[in-house]
């Protein structure tokens, strides 16, 4: 329970300066396989929550980095990678904007014919990173040292002569582990044992864990420390196994073996193990024994755990089959592609909270609240890390590559790296704007969400910050969530005072500095809800200027407030407030992605007079909280869209139906989309709706919708086909038909009609040309008088009942 001592003695573990204002990519570099630790996951902030349609900016392409599936990794502003160029090796180093530094011939290449099951050639291992050196296991096991700064090697080890290991049937594939002095290898000897501890800097063998003597399998060992009790753990062909990293003496076991009952190489462990709060999880791959947890305990009967530990089984799923592509734990929960799905299952006791069907089967890493997923056929999909419900945001392709896209994906310095055999390409992730809060670094342990934003038990007003109780390891909310893992819930309740307010205390920080414009925050309101909302920036208040009832709807909405407006010293803010003023006033108001961004003017528009929307995140639900739910019938799908997913509509029986919703006549509106034709060529007769108005009869005038028409039809003049306005008896054209993705916007204020095509004004706005008399009927993929059905996608329809600006309309559509 929170109360004041807990308060008290936990408000000195705040970690200072957590929430500043910081620009995306710090530089943290990703120096070895899966990341700075080892677990999938990036420590930096501040990335994109969200793409373009057509995937985030490629800033460049590295080619001719040679075939293979090892990822790359970054130190110094350099990246390295290894690629089979002809039949060698290599070793490559480029500067940050892709110019080769040096390059160097490792070893002969895994190719076909190496070993009795090799059908993939190409770099396997990828190489680790640690102070001036570089090191790389080649896949027929030369292991050598090199310098980051030229590529000479420094030294070489053959694991398999020198070491006694054995080529396992696909190839040495393992990134190698360094430990202080120590750089761990697993040879795979029958006789001289499963591990080696070499010194980092001359090769010399250390150790070999002489008690373990099982052949070598495919995954990277982690470093893990439980009861003060160091360990090395990875997958052997015999099964999960740690060892002393001291001396190579096995510590313990758990024999789930993958290959039991099948021949020889026709399965791997080839995943890296993950641990949390005493559990280790690791999974298998093609089909066998899926996944599993086992429980570290000390021994009973041992006076300590350093004398003695157990692995006891958890729990156990043959469904967690994620072949070689890894898994994350994020909040004791993992994160995982199980066959061709992605799921969401907790650590300690297997239980799936979800699954869905994102980019189909492929790899995985974290970061900033987000996951990456990237499917073998080069889809890259971001995903929230959240376990209440699968949500995909955003899914882009990459260009089509040779063999299957295998490569995990990397971030550093805010781009995302993701090669396809032979290609690396680079995306910028920054975020475009400068973060002030998103909630995202808030537990239940020394970073607590109430001990950042005060609230009225500090400062004697009706604000409560968090739940009472923790919930999944946090104070804050993680199901009403705008972006990331979590948002910040305000109650309040002005019974006998005036004010509500929760105040963050900043490090003094400059929002005149790096173009900053507007501080903007996003909040989800309550149907409940009374007062007014507003913001203090350092003591200046600021009202919220838009609908006093967007306080009381079920939906994200944005704040953007201009700067320029703002009284005081904004070049030295130390001190944010958010409030909810008015006597007696009561509710909640959830708080999340608070930044500043450059431009002063409204992103999008707000919620005022908006009367529906229609998101499409698998169903055909009006999100704006006024409940003018669609129907979908015909059994359309869901597909990666513009914002999430879209409704993808098959032109031949698909239809969204939502009937009234209070617009009709001449009333103003706007309607408001995206739409993509699936279809250059559209029939000399056929008009079907892709939304808008659309009723069951054609009088001229009642329809205001968009349609697809002819090349030419009542003057309108496109490509193939082209989207237009139609109200029956007057059609205006708005894009050519390209099968891409386009914004497509029309408004009516009574008397002028304005059409726009992604963002820009088309034509001039003039009168409709008929009299607009519309009935209240919206439809969405079927013309209401006709059977032309819409063959294509549409995403993120809107429906106001006031013709929003052009400002607005640039807003939604991005620019």
């Amino acid at each position: 329970m929170r109360n004041d001592a807990l308060r008290s003695l936990c408000a000195g573990f705040l970690v200072a300066g957590c929430l500043g204002v910081a620009f995306a990519g710090d530089g943290n570099e990703w120096s070895q396989f899966r990341g700075p630790n080892r677990d999938g996951k990036s420590l930096e902030t501040g990335l994109l929550k969200n793409w373009p349609e057509a995937g985030p900016r490629l800033i460049g392409t590295i080619s001719g980095v040679g075939g293979g599936f090892s990822s790359p990794v970054i130190a110094g502003g350099r990246i390295y990678i290894t690629g089979k160029v002809g039949d060698d090796l290599k070793i490559f180093c480029f500067d940050g904007s892709g110019r080769k530094i040096w390059e160097r011939t490792h070893a002969p290449a895994f190719r076909e014919g190496n070993a009795p099951h090799s059908p993939y050639p190409g770099a396997r291992a990828t190489p680790t990173i640690d102070g001036d050196m570089i090191y790389l296991l080649g896949g027929l096991g030369r292991l050598t040292a090199y310098r980051i700064s030229n590529g000479e090697p420094v030294w070489t080890v053959d694991v398999v002569g020198e070491l006694g290991g054995r080529v396992p049937p696909w190839g040495y594939s393992e990134s190698v582990l360094i430990d202080g002095n120590k750089l761990i290898v697993t040879p795979g000897g029958e006789q001289t044992g499963t591990f080696a501890a070499l010194d980092k800097e001359s090769g010399r063998v250390l150790w070999r864990s002489s008690g373990v003597t099982e052949r070598a399998e495919y995954g990277s060992p982690i470093l893990i420390e439980f009861h003060n009790v160091r360990q090395i753990v990875t997958m052997s062909r015999g099964g999960l196994l740690a060892v002393s990293p001291e001396n190579g003496a096995l510590i313990w076991r758990y024999n789930r073996v993958a290959n039991r009952g099948t021949p020889e190489g026709t399965t791997a462990h080839c995943n890296s193990p993950v641990y949390g709060d005493g559990y280790v999880f690791e999974a298998t791959s093609f089909h066998t024994r899926g996944g599993g947890a086992v429980a570290l305990r000390p021994k009973a009967g041992r006076p300590s755990p350093s004398s003695g530990i157990e692995a006891q089984p958890a729990w156990d799923s043959r469904e967690l089959d994620c072949e070689h592509g890894g898994y994350v734990l994020v909040d004791g929960n993992i994160y995982m592609t199980a066959r061709n799905d992605w799921t969401c299952v907790e650590l300690r006791t297997g239980k799936k909270l979800w699954t869905g069907r994102g980019p189909g089967k492929g790899s995985i890493i974290y970061a900033d609240g987000m996951l990456y997923c990237v499917g073998h056929s080069g889809q890259v999909a971001l995903l929230a890390a959240h376990p209440a419900a699968y949500t995909l945001i955003s899914m882009f392709e990459l260009p089509k590559g040779k063999g299957q896209c295998w490569t995990h994906p990397v971030i550093s310095d805010g781009k995302l790296y993701l090669r396809w055999d032979d290609n690396l390409y680079v995306y910028d992730i920054n975020q475009e704007f400068l973060v002030v809060d998103d909630f995202e670094s808030y537990d239940d342990k020394e970073n607590r969400i109430y001990e950042a934003w005060i609230d009225g038990e500090k400062n004697n007003t009706g604000a409560t910050v968090g739940y009472m109780e923790s919930i999944q390891g946090t104070f804050g909310e993680r199901t009403i969530v705008r972006s990331g893992r979590q948002s910040m819930p305000l109650f309040y309740d002005n019974t006998g005072k005036t004010t509500a307010e929760a105040q963050r205390t900043l490090d003094a920080q400059d929002w005149t500095a790096s173009g900053v414009k507007s501080l903007s925050l996003w909040f989800y309101g309550d149907p409940d809800n009374t007062g007014q909302l507003y913001v203090k920036i350092n003591n200046t208040k600021v009202v919220y200027n838009g609908d006093a009832a967007d306080l009381k709807k079920n939906t994200w909405q944005p704040w953007n407030i201009d700067l320029a407006t703002v009284g005081g010293n904004l070049s030295n803010v130390s001190k944010l407030t958010i409030g909810i003023e008015g006597v007696g006033a009561k509710g909640v108001v959830y708080i999340d992605d608070i930044g500043l961004y450059p431009p002063a003017s409204e992103f999008e528009p707000t919620t005022a007079n908006l009367v529906a929307r229609y998101a499409f995140e698998g169903n055909a639900s009006d999100s704006s909280g006024n409940g003018f739910h669609g129907t979908a019938s015909g059994g359309p799908a869901y597909v990666a869209g513009v914002a999430g997913q879209a409704i993808l509509l098959d032109g031949v029986d698909d239809v969204v139906n939502v009937g009234a919703v209070g617009i009709s006549g001449a009333a103003p509106r706007t309607i408001a989309g995206w739409a993509k034709s699936n279809s250059l060529t559209i029939g000399s007769a056929n008009y079907p709706t892709v939304f808008g108005f659309s009723p069951d009869t054609g009088v001229a005038g009642t329809f205001f919708a968009v349609e697809c028409h002819p090349a030419s039809y009542h003057g309108v003049q496109g490509f193939v086909g082209t989207c237009a306005l139609h109200l029956s008896g007057f059609e205006r054209p708005l894009v050519g038909i390209d099968l891409e993705w386009h914004r497509l916007d029309v408004t009516y204020d009574g008397t002028t009609i304005a059409r726009y095509a992604d963002g820009q004004l088309v034509g001039t706005p003039g009168a409709p040309g008929v009299a607009i008399n519309t009935s209240d009927t919206v439809r969405m993929g079927k013309r209401g008088d006709r059977t032309d059905y819409f063959l294509g996608a549409v995403d993120e329809v809107r429906v106001y009942d006031r013709a929003l600006s052009a400002e607005e309309i640039a807003g939604l559509a991005g620019i």
